[in-house]
């Protein structure tokens, strides 16, 4: 996942916590994407090999994005 934010400017922060998330927020819209525990599970899993994560990358990228993450859109 790419951004332009940067910590520099100051519109990009991590936070420590359980899971992985990302929260996107435009004037009054706010988009969260939650990572789903089975992927979790998926990623810690794999070994630690590169050829598995890159054909683990490659399967994300065909999977449609609600099976990777729990989407919610605020308006």
């Amino acid at each position: 996942m790419a951004s332009v934010c940067t910590y520099g400017k100051r519109n990009i922060f991590l936070e420590e916590g359980k899971g992985l998330h990302v929260t996107f927020k435009k004037e009054d819209k706010v988009l969260s994407l939650v990572l789903k525990k089975e992927v979790i599970e998926e990623m810690n899993s794999l070994p630690d090999v590169e050829e598995a994560w890159e054909a683990l990358a490659k399967d994300f990228y065909k999977r449609d994005i609600k099976k990777i993450f729990q989407i919610t859109i605020q308006k």
